[in-house]
């Protein structure tokens, strides 16, 4: 009969101290039955040993038998050690883990790194993540705008423009830069009535009022 597995979890954190890091991860592996504190202690020893590809596939295994937020949780810890190496992966895991997990700090991970990999498509996802996480109204207001509005300018087509740029008029309607590029948007897609309405703003917006200046 084996050692118990937190023998084999004991004898990683010795041989960790000592160094011995290759040693205490077969221990680690030795000793894998012992539920959450066996998969930390490996994917911290993995990280210590530069394999931080191998720490993310331990965190990925066995995430149907968890409930949907852990296995959130462990998506997105797997996509944060894969950031550098595998960015895109990391983009998949990190949207994965938003369906599961409604935390503002995911989301802005999420546009910082599709914006460093250059990825337009996960940068559009992110930005609406991070805009609907701005639920408040007044300066969240503004601010989900300004997101949806930066997403517009990444979108893959006009048709995903115009929902975008709609979607940032409905969170703050005197974004007037919203206003104008929505109104070239429904000029290229031919919409006459929509941007008959959007030059009826527009000229409502240019007006002297209480709330305008002059």
């Amino acid at each position: 009969m084996g050692e118990p597995a937190e023998v084999h979890l004991l004898k990683a954190s010795i041989l960790r101290a000592a160094g011995r890091l290759e040693e205490a991860i077969e221990s680690a592996e030795a000793g894998a039955g012992a539920g959450d504190r066996s998969l930390d202690l490996m994917v911290s020893l993995l990280v210590d040993a530069g394999r931080g590809g191998d720490a993310a596939e331990h965190l990925l295994a066995g995430l149907e038998r968890l409930g949907v937020e852990e296995a959130g949780q462990r998506r997105w810890r797997a996509a944060d050690l894969l950031a550098d190496a595998d960015p895109r992966r990391a983009l998949e895991l990190l949207a994965q883990a938003h369906g599961a997990i409604a935390d503002p700090m995911l989301a802005e991970e999420w546009v910082t790194l599709a914006r460093i990999a250059q990825a337009p498509e996960a940068l559009v996802a992110g930005l609406e993540a991070q805009a609907a996480s701005l639920t408040g109204g007044g300066v969240e207001s503004v601010r989900r705008s300004g997101l949806l509005m930066e997403a517009s300018r990444h979108a893959e087509d006009a048709v995903q423009r115009r929902r975008l740029l709609e979607s940032a008029l409905e969170a703050w309607a005197e974004n007037i830069d919203a206003l104008t590029a929505l109104e070239k948007v429904l000029e290229a897609l031919g919409d006459d009535v929509a941007l008959a309405s959007v030059l009826a703003r527009q000229i409502e917006a240019s007006l002297p009022g209480p709330h305008r200046d002059g």
